[in-house]
């Protein structure tokens, strides 16, 4: 991180920190490792808030069955979200019951 900084350069440290704690939350809970996933797996978990919060924000809540856009793309971008913790499981299945 800091050989990334530029000597007289203004960095937002909240963004840097942000990005530090990111990769070491996700290299340690899901193996992320390649910068690549990383940023697919935070875009995609932001993408799937803004969804959440614009549909608890509605007066009248359609069901998630009903095939509506946002729908649709919520339920896409929840199993992209699913994928790293599918690996997980195995991962803990082999720790917890070796052989």
């Amino acid at each position: 991180m800091l050989e990334s900084w530029i000597p007289g350069k203004t960095i937002r440290i909240n963004d840097e920190f942000g990005t530090l704690t990111s990769r070491i939350a996700l290299k340690t809970l899901f193996d992320l490792d390649d910068e690549g996933d990383r940023e697919r797996f935070n875009d995609t978990l932001r993408l799937s808030f803004d969804l959440m919060s614009a549909r608890l924000r509605r007066i009248y809540k359609l069901p998630l069955w009903v095939p509506t856009p946002e729908a649709l793309c919520l339920k896409r971008s929840i199993s992209d979200l699913e994928l790293p913790l599918r690996g997980l499981d195995k991962k803990w299945a082999m720790i917890c019951c070796p052989g």
